[in-house]
Order: C-alpha cells, then structure tokens, then sequence
C-alpha cells in the first residue's frame, strides 16, 4: 500500500473526487434511464400550468354563467308567486262576495291570511252600503194605518 499523502490544496481535492462523482453520476443516469430530464420536467409544468389556467377561466366563465341563470329563475320565481298570490286573491274574492275591482286591494302572502283581510274587506263594505229608505206618503201618527183611513176618508167626503 503506498503511503498516505494528504490533500492540501482544492485542486488535489477536485482531482482526488472528481472521478469518484463522475462514476456517481453515471450509476444515477443509468438509474433513472427513461424517466423525465429537467428540461422536459420543466416543459410538462408549463404546459399543465397553461391548462389550469384555461381550465380557471372556464370555471369563471361557467360561474358567471351560473349566477345570470341562478338570478333569472329568481325573478321567475317571484313572478310565479306573484301570480298565484293573484290567482288566490281572485278565488278568495269570488267565494266570498267581494266585486272584482277590489280583490286586487287584498293583502296577504298565505291563503289564511288573504281570507281574513277579503272577510274584514267584506263587513267593511257590508257596513257602509246604506239601503234607500222607502218613500212613506203616510202622516205621522201613533197608528199610520188609522191615519192612512182618516185621510181616505176625508177625500172620499168631498165627492
């Protein structure tokens, strides 16, 4: 065995590893023999980082899409209810008497609750329709038929 000699200098250290890393890297390069390069590492991000960027459009893309069709069946929605209500109110009105013109006048959101206000609707209504009084031709006595036969009477005498 030959004597030992120590490295003093960077250069003989380079000298004494650098076949040692050269067979190194080899042993590692045959290793990974058809795996991926760096390079072609680096090619396969950029290009599925292109993809989720497309792909983070379209979802944009759709979500606003979604929010105008989700906004859309909203105001379908409330027109539906709107008609009902309506549909409801005019039902409500006909059972219990109340003139077309005012069943729009009705409140309430539930048929309970439309029915109630058609019903104070209708004694509102009821209450303030006077009938005409009837015309009387008669003098005012305790006993109108005995006065109704005194004046008969008296234009029966001047016959």
């Amino acid at each position: 065995m030959s004597e030992f000699k120590p490295i003093t200098t960077q250069e003989e250290f380079d000298a004494a590893i650098g076949d040692r890393i050269k067979r190194e890297k080899e042993t590692l390069a045959k290793k990974y023999e058809g795996y991926i390069s760096q390079s072609d590492f680096e090619e396969k991000v950029k290009e599925y980082q292109n993809k989720l960027k497309d792909l983070n459009t379209s979802i944009s893309e759709a979500n606003q899409q979604i929010e105008g069709h989700k906004k859309e069946i909203e105001d379908r929605d409330q027109k539906i209810k709107g008609y009902e209500i309506n549909s409801v109110k005019m039902r409500i009105s006909h059972e219990i008497g109340i003139p077309y013109e005012l069943a729009s006048r009705l409140s309430g959101e539930d048929e309970e609750s439309i029915r109630k206000d058609a019903e104070k609707m209708l004694n509102a209504i009821k209450s303030t329709k006077q009938e005409a009084p009837l015309a009387t031709h008669e003098p005012a006595g305790n006993n109108s038929t005995e006065a109704a036969l005194r004046s008969t009477l008296k234009g029966l005498k001047g016959e």
